[in-house]
């Protein structure tokens, strides 16, 4: 979906203006990522405001519903992320200019693409690291086995690597 921000920017005097986005209209393939998976979107609204004459600031926020390997365990966790978009562009001659210097930038040529916008905040707000559970056991490192649904029996006793002198005495002797 793309909004043209010359165009908000022209037509608004010094109120805010919003502009309804709906889910429909949201490709969600072009928020996925090989980390997660994005389910759904909530219908939100950006509101646009020109805040001191030389920039436009959009707002808006929403709720992003993921699904993403547990860090541990590697089982599908179902999260709801809260998005906020708070953004400020420029303004010269009541044209949005783009910024250079944001390589992230969901701004090209006037136009402002709020699925590359969505896509940047999600990113930004994932989890470093998701949990199915909080005492998630997680993989056994010898087999593999999910320690959440049964016990394996392997031996997962890993020494100190600082003693290994000591446990090389023991074996030769």
């Amino acid at each position: 979906m793309l909004i043209s921000l010359s165009d908000q920017a022209q037509q608004m005097a010094e109120t805010v203006t919003e502009v309804a986005v709906s889910s429909d209209g949201i490709a969600l393939e072009r928020l996925n990522r090989p980390s997660h998976e994005v389910r759904r979107i909530a219908d939100f609204r950006l509101s646009f405001d020109k805040t001191d004459g030389h920039s436009l600031a959009v707002r808006g926020s929403t709720e992003v519903e993921v699904s993403m390997p547990c860090s541990r365990c590697l089982t599908e966790v179902g999260l709801v992320i809260p998005l906020v978009v708070d953004r400020t562009f420029g303004l010269v001659d009541e044209l949005v200019v783009d910024d250079p210097e944001d390589p992230l930038s969901a701004f090209e040529d006037g136009m402002l693409d709020v699925e590359a916008l969505l896509a940047e905040e999600l990113l930004l707000a994932l989890p470093a690291k998701a949990l199915c559970r909080p005492d998630c056991k997680g993989l056994c490192p010898s087999c593999g086995a999910n320690l959440n649904q049964s016990e394996c029996g392997c031996d997962r006793f890993v020494p100190d690597p600082r003693m290994q002198q000591f446990l090389d005495v023991f074996r030769e002797g």
